[in-house]
């Protein structure tokens, strides 16, 4: 049976981080005193809510955990539209690590090795290995995996150019978390994001924090709160089949003040033109997973940066957000420090 912690943030961010964390009896799925890699979600560098996870949320969980742990390093990866240092930036972690005196990695610009276990092999970022893993993700809708959560964050241990992995995006996520330990998963759903998600969609409240040492299980109970069929999304059943946690809900044991919440119906996310256009070029260069590369692809990631870029100021996302950041009770979360 695994179990899944949903915490009500309205009462809190920071308390609500914490009871989730105690739910699940967090110091039994960490090692004392070792260096702690949190690994984070920085996918966008424009300020989007829901887009990337929420500083505040972080916060809550180092205050919580810090006395417990070793060192502790707040580590991305750039992807071939997002440099992941701009997005340290723009989203406050910058602030966030400076006042609570932790140390930024992009992974990208670090060592990487061959790991292999259990028959698999990949390149990985040499601070998987001699860390262990917080997983901080976000919930948020994904045209490509229906849902981004605890599983989809770890596509940010794969190595530049993981946009050729694409077309085998179960398996590698698969992968990713057989060939990386980590039993300790937090979930920022405070402000989710619907629509054409990871980048492109709308900030949403739904003011809960979810924890769990099991991924699967946590994304599939994020699944069923966004109002999608897990057993419809498939990293998340790849990942069940390979013994690495459970989709079943008759084997999840849900606890917290919001186990009981209701689920809700995210608008899903669809291919966006940056996506469309490189569906198109890989199906002119052959399709597979590595027609696409050198110069194509070098072309490709200047234009996605540029139209994501235009697309914030010119289709008022920028507006949006400020009239979001506004409006919702969790404003300040997102500028504070």
């Amino acid at each position: 049976m695994s179990t899944v912690a949903l915490c009500d943030a309205r009462k809190g961010i920071t308390r609500a981080v914490a009871s989730a964390l105690d739910e699940i009896g967090w110091p039994a799925l960490v090692d004392r005193g070792a260096p702690t890699l949190y690994k984070v979600n920085l996918t966008h560098d424009l300020l989007l809510p829901g887009a990337i996870v929420s500083p505040a949320v972080v916060h809550a969980a180092h205050r919580h955990m810090a006395s417990y742990l070793g060192p502790v390093v707040i580590g991305e990866t750039s992807q071939v539209v997002t440099d992941a240092d701009k997005a340290y930036r723009a989203s406050g972690f910058d602030r966030l690590c400076t006042h609570l005196g932790l140390q930024w990695c992009n992974m990208t610009h670090h060592e990487w090795i061959d790991v292999t276990a259990h028959g698999e092999t990949l390149k990985l970022p040499v601070i998987t290995q001699t860390h262990q893993v917080v997983n901080l993700c976000v919930m948020k809708t994904h045209f490509r995996s229906t849902i981004s959560g605890a599983l989809k964050n770890f596509w940010g241990f794969l190595e530049g150019g993981r946009e050729r992995f694409h077309p085998e995006l179960p398996t590698r996520i698969a992968q990713l978390h057989t060939l990386i330990p980590c039993r300790l998963h937090i979930m920022d759903a405070v402000v989710a994001m619907e629509g054409n998600g990871p980048k492109s969609g709308r900030p949403k409240e739904v003011g809960l924090v979810l924890a769990s040492a099991d991924p699967v299980a946590l994304d599939a109970t994020a699944a069923r709160l966004m109002g999608f069929d897990p057993a419809t999304i498939e990293h998340i059943q790849v990942c069940a089949q390979r013994g690495l946690g459970s989709a079943d809900p008759a084997r999840i044991h849900l606890v917290g003040d919001a186990a009981d919440a209701l689920a809700m119906r995210f608008a899903p996310a669809r291919q966006n033109f940056i996506a469309r256009v490189e569906a198109r070029v890989r199906q002119l260069r052959g399709g597979g997973g590595g027609g696409l590369h050198g110069r194509p692809l070098e072309i490709l990631a200047w234009g996605a940066r540029q139209w994501y870029r235009f697309a914030y100021e010119a289709f008022g996302t920028r507006r949006r957000v400020e009239r979001f950041l506004r409006s919702t009770e969790f404003d300040g979360e997102w500028r504070r420090r």
